[in-house]
């Protein structure tokens, strides 16, 4: 591989064109308790967001929702609802 770092990116972009594109699922909870209050929780990067994250292989959205609020509050929770599916293109 050379050093010129302009033929470094052009084969990077090159490989992920021939790989084709990746598609990321993901699953998020709004929880919300007794008393109405929404959880939230803080991301370095992106602020303030419901608790969430990519569902692993295998994984059905219930459990990756239940899984990520877990480990990113906590707090274990019961899925009572379906919201829906968002998608971004």
């Amino acid at each position: 591989m050379s050093d010129d770092p302009t033929e470094q990116h052009d084969s990077w972009h090159r490989e992920r064109w021939e790989r084709g594109p990746k598609h990321v699922i993901s699953a998020a909870a709004v929880v919300v308790n007794s008393t109405n209050e929404l959880l939230l929780v803080r991301s370095p990067r992106r602020g303030w967001e419901m608790p969430g994250g990519q569902v692993e292989q295998g994984e059905s959205l219930r459990k990756a929702a239940i899984r990520e609020t877990l480990e990113e509050s906590g707090i274990e929770i019961e899925i009572i609802a379906f919201c829906g599916v968002f998608q971004t293109v």
